[in-house]
């Protein structure tokens, strides 16, 4: 018996979480730019198309109490 295994079918989803604004944005747009010339020169993943997600760390506020 010959079994062979095919990947499942849909996109590897792929995500960035950099700083896009404040001072460290220059750093954030570099990365970005890099991660988008090495997926154009591979845009899959074991045969499965590759999608990028940009997420700005600025745009999650998280909220801590001090307890007196």
């Amino acid at each position: 018996m010959l079994l062979i295994a095919t990947p499942a079918a849909g996109e590897v989803r792929i995500g960035l979480y950099l700083p896009m604004t404040g001072p460290a944005a220059a750093m954030g747009q570099m990365v970005w730019e890099g991660v988008q010339v090495a997926h154009r020169l591979q845009p899959q993943i074991l045969g499965q198309p590759v999608k990028l997600i940009k997420v700005e760390q600025g745009q999650f506020v998280y909220q801590t109490t001090i307890n007196p």
